[in-house]
């Protein structure tokens, strides 16, 4: 059986700057990429590259068989990207913000509001503007994402930066059981991770 995300001869460029060549990848259901770098590395590229966000690539990238650049749009209802652009809206609040991500497409119905709130750790913000909130608690409203969206692909560039130990800890648990509900799992970290009993692979760019 082929591979769920394949990535074939992939070569990624900055400024006519090649960041890594020849990437070959499989990635299958349950399993956790990791990837490793300096800054510069091209780790936030190879994630946007994967997310369908940037052409400066050569090579190509299969989802289930068929080239992501033939219908990105089928593609993305597949994918759940969080980059450091966190793509919350400011001048809404907190609980704003969630009812907001509630309404898309890929939408989980069943998620209850505020034991989400409590699980991030933003109960007490709820009506505060997001504009109004610590770069932490800017960051856990964005990746209350992980439980609103039904994506089998996460892509997460640096998820934990800014988040205190229990917030990290909440996120790895959500990753860990995307994995063990069949979920793929991309991410880069320059925090300590421990991902135990997890299907992972590092990739050293």
């Amino acid at each position: 059986m082929s591979a769920v995300l394949k990535i074939c001869n992939l070569s990624c460029y900055h400024n006519d700057n090649v960041l890594f060549s020849d990437l070959n990848l499989e990635l299958n259901p349950g399993q956790l990429l990791l990837i490793e770098g300096s800054n510069g590395s091209g780790k936030t590229s190879l994630l946007r590259t994967l997310a369908g966000l940037s052409q400066a690539y050569t090579g190509q990238i299969y989802w289930r068989d068929n080239a992501i650049s033939y219908d990105l749009a089928a593609y993305h209802t597949h994918t759940l990207y969080i980059g450091h652009k966190l793509g919350i809206k400011l001048g809404l609040t907190v609980a704003e913000n969630i009812k907001f991500m509630t309404a898309l497409k890929q939408c989980r119905k069943t998620v209850e509001l505020q034991q989400m709130l409590t699980d991030f750790q933003l109960a007490a913000t709820q009506h505060k503007p997001a504009q109004q909130l610590s770069a932490g608690q800017q960051r856990k409203l964005a990746l209350t994402r992980l439980c609103l969206l039904d994506a089998t692909l996460w892509l997460l560039d640096e998820p934990f930066a800014t988040l205190d130990q229990q917030a990290i800890a909440t996120i790895q648990a959500l990753i860990i059981k995307h994995t063990k509900n069949q979920g793929i799992v991309v991410l880069t970290t320059h925090q300590p991770v421990n991902f135990t009993n997890v299907n992972l692979i590092r990739l050293k760019l």
